[in-house]
This record gives structure tokens, C-alpha cells and sequence, in this order.
């Protein structure tokens, strides 16, 4: 193997290991990008070598790729679902299972792209979040022999380009309005195992001596910079093409700083236990944050670190290289016994879910009001039956998630008005000029809907941005003869202390927490300050009333998130279902909103 290529995997592992320690490395997702322009140019090289001679064979390819790849990971997945039946609460555990199952069936990014949205954001609370990188070389290994195979050896490099291309313009233009899907899935990734593949076949630097100097000592320096000051927030994007296209240089020009000298040599070390320190890194590190609530220390971060180096040395040495490098053939015992060992593996994962009477999946899962498909985020604007409970109902829920999260409270205390909701996540209830298209085009259906409808007499707004943007939306909501009503938001310290309930109640032993999972007001105001004047900045520009969550929620300075029984915010910042009841309840949220509103 080639010093330079494992100096760069070493590069790469580092970055993403640094980026997770948060260790200064802002762009640590870009060490992924580097893996996969990697693994394209090898992969490529290798189908194409062996094509050339005759002397490919499709079982040979992917049982070389099992044996490099599945005994390390299974091993992993193994060890991880032991730590995590013991320190994780059922509500981890039920998301884990989904993890492993998507893990050992290389479907991974799928269940990913369908865990990771706008209400599910504690990606450090997912031990196998990594492996979805490994779920799209996987199904690019699955692939790529089938093209290559098909492809005339003359058309190759048009086809390579072609496919190159196509997934470029989808990755560009999913990246912001579907950034989960542009993220995790191989049609919207596979152009930067392309750019690696490319290289493997023809050149993409020029023959000049002092020209190739030039772009192969720029490409390492723009590899060390761009993964501490990116150029784009979106990825992957613009900073995952500049890295995919230094990689792939780096490959071609072999600069000596990475082919010789002490640099050299540790990143290469490095390399060579890439694999294994990709696998077992983030586990460890997610499994420290199951234990600590909270940010964690520095000194934590740093016995992680070290950790995953340790237990990476010992998986290398004992199972990924041994078993890579062995003559082991596929037989119906190995087939078996790896069946069995990934059945038990979900088996005691799966068993572990039910940690007493409470249900704490239901009562901490996201709140998105009447249901799942009042959320139109990504649809069409639609009035729904199914969120509203009467015919002609008089009150209309308008906003984000912000609004979702008052719909079960305030159709638990209602008496005979209706609710309708029309909420869209992500996406402010204002005319202002939005990023989003769709955004803006399901606020104005909503206006035209509620200027139609005279059966509704009542509006209640909110927002998770800031509401001083919804004085036209006030404005233009008296001019159709409907009343107004502000709800702002719950208090929040930008911390999930639904996990903190839970892991009280059920006694799982955690580090740094509350004993009542309560936080201070005044760190409330200082976390949620834009929203706050916001809210009064709007009740004074356009005299729309405003209701306090944190009336209700917080008393001498001091604001809970559980009754003493069931938690009463789904996450950071919303309200669970139980939690909406119950600030409605306390506040006698509706009854206000319609003797407030105007």
C-alpha cells in the first residue's frame, strides 16, 4: 500500500476524530469526503486492473470486501450494543436498534436520513451515526463492478464523468431544501467516489514538472486549512468539492511531505488503523455523552480520544487485520455463525427497550401537534381532516414547530371552539422574503385559506425565529377580521432535559445531572434573548397580546421541565404532548388566547 495514500486515510481519520472531540477542527465531516475520494481511486483501480487481465471474478470482489470489512465492524456493533443495554435510556436504545439493524444490513444512511430531521437533533446521542459513510462505499462496492463490467473499456471515463455529474447537480440542488437526503444517500454522495475513481483512470493534472509541484503542495495546504475555516455552512457542498478535488491531486502528484520524513510516517500509522479508529471513535464518544449531561469536559474529551486510539490499536491487531490477511473462504459455518451472532446482537438490543411501566418513547417523542401529517413540511399546502377536531373549527393554530407543540394543549381544554392547524416546521408565518420557496408559497396559501374561511375567528402564532418579522402577518390577518394571539416560547437552555427525566426516573447513573432536572430562569432569558425582545418588540409595534410559557413553567427564578413524573419538553426547546396539556392547564391557555386576542 501506498505511504501517501495511508498518510492521507491517517489525515482524514484525524479530522473527523478531532472534529467529534471539538478540538478546534470546524470541518470535520470533510475527513469523510476524503475517505470516499480514497476509496473510489482504489476500488476503481482495482475492478479495472483485474477487467483488463480477465481475471476479475464478482465473488472473489465482494468476499474480499466482507472479510476486509464486516469482522471489524460486526465486532464493533457487538460491543457497542452491550454498553448501550446497560447506560442508554429506552428512548436511545429504541433509535440504537433502528441504527443496528440498518448497520448490519448496510442501510444505514436510510435509516439516518429518517432519524436526523428538525425534531431529532441530539446526533450525539446516536452511537452508529458514522456508519452511514460505510452504508454508501458499501453500496457503491456493490455497484461499481456491475458498471465497470458493462462499460467498454473506451467509454468507461465518459461514463465515470457522466455519473460524476449528474450526482453533482443533485447534490447542489438537494443541499439546502433536502439537506438529509443530499447528505446521507449514495445518489447525492457517489460524485466524490467518482472524482477518486476519475483519477484512477486518467490524469487530472498537467505533465509540467513545476505546475504538478505547484497543485500538489497548494492541495495539501488546502486540506489542512479548509478542515478549520470552511468557505460554505452547507455540506456537502462547495467545501466538500474543494477537498474531493485536492484529494484526488494529492493522489496523483504524491507530494513528498506524505511519502517521506516523520509527517509522514505518524499519519501514515495512522492509516494504518484508519478503519478501525473511524468504527470505534464515535461510540465511545457517544456513549460519553449518554453518561454526561451536558457539554463534556475537556478532560473527558481527551480520555475519549485516547480511548478510541487504544481500543482501535486492539481491533486492528486482533480482528481486522488478521482476518483480512487469512485464506478464510465463504463457508455455510462462517455464513452461519455471523447470522446468529448479528440475530442475538438486535435480540438483546430489543430486549432491553422496556424499562418499566412508562412509555417513554411516547412520552419524549417529537410533538408535531395532531399528527405526523399536519407537519407539511415538503408538501403542497393542504387542509387536512385530520388536523382539525370539528367541522368548522373557530381557531387556527399558524406557524412552525413552535406552533405545532401549543395544538395538543389547547385541544385538550377545548370546549366546542376547534382547532384546525396549519403549521409547516422550519418555516416562520411571515411574508417576508424566506430562503425557503415552498415556505413562502404554503404562508400565502394559508392567508388566502384563513381570508376565505369566516368561520375562524381566532389566530394563535408562534415562531421558533424572531417574532418582530410577524407584524405584517398580524397586520394583514386583521385586515380579513380575524383576532390575534402571540404565544412565544417555552424557556430553554438549549438542553434536552427529557433525558434528564428519564434517566432520573429509571436511575441510570449519570454524570453532571440535576437532581430535578430544573434550570434557572435567568439562563433561560440570556439563551432565548432574541426571541424574548422579539416577542415584545412585535406586542409593541402592532399591540398584539403575548402569553408567556415561562408564567407557568418557571416560578422563583427557577423553571421546571417534569410535573415529578412525566418530562414536559419532547427536547431542547419544544413541549412534549403531556407537556402541552399541561402548560395549557396551568395557564388556561385557551380561555386566554380568545379573552387576549385582538
Amino acid at each position: 500500500m501506498r505511504i501517501d495514500i495511508q498518510a492521507l486515510r491517517g489525515i482524514a481519520v484525524s479530522i473527523v476524530v478531532l472534529f467529534h472531540a471539538e478540538m478546534g477542527i470546524s470541518g470535520g465531516y470533510l475527513g469523510v469526503d476524503v475517505f470516499f475520494v480514497i476509496s473510489g481511486y482504489l476500488i476503481t483501480d482495482l475492478i479495472c486492473r483485474q477487467l483488463d487481465a480477465k481475471q476479475f471474478s464478482f465473488a472473489e470482489f465482494y468476499w474480499r470486501r466482507a472479510k476486509r470489512l464486516l469482522p471489524a465492524a460486526y465486532a464493533t456493533f457487538a460491543l457497542t450494543t452491550l454498553a448501550m443495554v446497560y447506560l442508554a435510556t429506552s428512548t436511545e436504545l429504541f433509535s440504537y436498534l433502528q441504527q443496528l439493524i440498518g448497520a448490519v444490513t448496510f442501510t444505514a444512511n436510510f435509516v439516518l436520513a429518517g432519524q436526523i430531521n428538525y425534531f431529532d437533533t441530539n446526533a450525539a446521542l446516536k452511537p452508529l451515526l458514522h456508519i452511514w459513510s460505510l452504508a454508501v462505499e458499501e453500496q457503491y462496492y456493490f455497484l461499481a463492478p456491475l458498471i465497470l463490467w458493462v462499460t467498454p473499456k473506451n467509454l468507461r471515463v465518459r461514463v465515470i464523468a457522466a455519473l460524476l455529474v449528474i450526482s453533482l447537480v443533485l447534490c447542489f440542488a438537494f443541499a439546502r431544501s433536502k439537506p438529509s437526503f443530499a447528505f446521507f444517500m449514495l445518489p447525492t454522495r457517489s460524485w466524490e467516489i467518482s472524482i477518486g475513481a476519475l483519477a484512477a483512470l486518467v490524469s487530472i493534472v498537467p505533465s509540467n514538472n513545476l505546475a504538478r509541484r505547484i497543485l500538489s503542495h497548494s492541495s495539501v495546504l488546502i486540506l489542512a486549512l479548509i478542515a478549520v475555516w470552511s468557505v460554505d455552512k452547507i455540506h456537502p457542498r462547495t467545501d466538500a468539492l474543494i477537498v474531493c478535488i485536492a484529494t484526488a491531486i494529492i493522489i496523483q502528484t504524491r507530494p513528498a511531505v506524505l511519502n517521506g520524513g516523520p509527517i509522514a510516517l505518524i499519519f501514515s500509522k495512522l492509516g494504518d488503523i484508519s478503519y478501525s479508529l473511524y468504527l470505534v471513535h464515535w461510540p465511545i464518544f457517544s456513549l460519553a455523552h449518554q453518561v454526561y449531561f451536558g457539554q463534556l469536559p475537556f478532560s473527558v474529551r481527551i480520555s475519549c480520544v485516547i480511548a478510541s486510539i487504544l481500543l482501535a490499536v486492539l481491533l486492528y491487531l486482533c480482528i481486522e487485520r488478521p482476518i483480512h490477511r487469512s485464506n478464510l473462504q465463504p463457508n455455510w459455518p462462517i455464513i452461519g455463525t455471523t447470522a446468529a451472532g448479528i440475530a442475538i446482537t438486535i435480540a438483546i438490543s430489543a430486549s432491553y427497550l422496556d424499562r418499566g411501566q412508562t412509555s417513554w418513547a411516547v412520552l419524549r417523542k417529537p410533538n408535531e401537534g395532531f399528527g405526523r401529517p399536519c407537519d407539511q413540511n415538503g408538501k403542497p399546502f393542504a387542509i387536512r381532516r385530520e388536523c382539525q377536531d370539528a367541522e368548522e373549527p373557530k381557531i387556527a393554530v399558524w406557524g412552525d414547530s413552535f406552533a405545532m407543540h401549543l395544538v395538543d394543549g389547547l385541544a385538550a381544554h377545548d370546549q366546542g371552539y376547534g382547532i384546525i392547524q396549519l403549521t409547516r416546521s422550519t418555516c416562520e408565518p411571515t411574508f417576508d422574503s424566506l430562503p425557503d420557496a415552498g415556505c413562502s408559497s404554503f404562508n400565502q396559501s394559508v392567508f388566502e385559506y384563513l381570508r376565505r374561511i369566516s368561520s375562524i375567528k381566532y389566530v394563535v402564532l408562534s415562531t421558533a425565529y424572531d417574532p418582530i418579522k410577524l407584524a405584517q402577518t398580524v397586520q394583514k390577518l386583521r385586515t380579513t377580521g380575524k383576532k390575534v394571539i402571540f404565544v412565544a416560547a417555552p424557556p430553554s437552555i438549549g438542553v434536552d432535559f427529557s433525558r434528564c427525566v428519564e434517566r432520573l426516573s429509571t436511575g441510570l447513573h449519570t454524570f453532571n445531572l440535576s437532581a430535578q432536572c430544573n434550570f434557572r430562569l435567568d439562563a433561560a432569558n440570556n439563551h432565548g434573548s432574541m426571541l424574548a425582545s422579539g416577542a415584545l418588540k412585535l406586542s409593541s409595534l402592532v399591540d398584539v397580546s403575548v402569553i408567556w410559557p415561562s408564567d407557568v413553567l418557571c416560578e422563583g427564578g427557577i423553571c421546571r421541565t417534569s410535573d415529578g413524573h412525566f418530562p414536559l419538553y419532547a427536547d431542547s426547546d419544544h413541549l412534549s404532548k403531556y407537556g402541552s396539556i399541561y402548560f395549557a392547564e396551568k395557564a388556561k391557555l385557551l380561555a386566554k388566547a380568545i379573552a387576549m386576542a385582538r
